[in-house]
């Protein structure tokens, strides 16, 4: 993968944040993470299931984010 095809660290930085948020404390991120909606539902759920998350739903958070910002 080339770097043109990488998204902005700005925003996968932000991104891990808002996914360690999720899993540690259970919040969500909010809609000024500059995230796309799949990415945001799917951490959504990480956010619900806690402190109980799975495995599962962490990798189904970087699927939505690659996906949308890849």
């Amino acid at each position: 993968m080339t770097d043109a095809e990488s998204p902005p660290s700005e925003l996968q930085q932000r991104f891990l944040i808002a996914l360690n948020n999720a899993i540690t404390r259970g919040r969500a991120p909010g809609h000024d993470t500059g995230l796309g909606p799949h990415t945001l539902a799917a951490m959504t759920l990480v956010a619900q299931d806690h402190p109980d998350t799975t495995a599962q739903l962490i990798t189904e958070a970087y699927d939505a984010f690659n996906r949308e910002h890849r």
